[in-house]
């Protein structure tokens, strides 16, 4: 659980450190609200383990979706507004695919359709696919 966490912290502080505005985990019991967009909410979608071949290591392929949001501003559609995020995203894993060593590659694998919202929102969806490495001994932080 504790590399699962780690993984989403080291998305999120990148993202930040681009300049972007980022949530984990906000359900629709505590719904995005229109003053805090534009942001970005994350969210675990899942990972698969394999053993190494040194059997001293898993590797892992973890999956955080990326809910981008966005709203209409004056003469801009809200589809603007998402595309302009899921942009600075896909800059943000093309700048550093490593997450500065944490994470053996990070890719982006899809990028859903504009969801529109109440009260002129919307978000778009990002899949993206996180390969690293944990040492047998201790699976719960990643090696890097």
């Amino acid at each position: 659980m504790a590399a699962i966490v780690e993984a989403i912290n080291v998305v999120k502080t990148a993202l930040e450190a681009a300049g972007l505005s980022v949530h984990v985990n906000r359900d629709e019991s505590n719904p995005i609200q229109i003053g805090e967009m534009p942001c970005i909410n994350l969210f675990w979608g899942g990972a698969e383990v394999s053993k190494d071949y040194s059997c001293d290591a898993y590797q892992w392929n973890g999956q955080v979706i990326l809910d981008c949001w966005a709203q209409i501003e004056t003469g801009v559609p809200v589809l603007n507004g998402c595309d302009a995020l899921v942009a600075q995203v896909a800059a943000v894993f093309g700048d550093d695919y490593t997450f500065g060593g944490k994470f053996i590659q990070a890719t982006i694998t899809a990028v859903g359709g504009l969801e529109t919202m109440q009260e002129g929102s919307g978000s778009i969806g990002v899949t993206s696919s996180l390969e690293y490495q944990t040492t047998v001994s201790d699976w719960s932080t990643i090696s890097s």
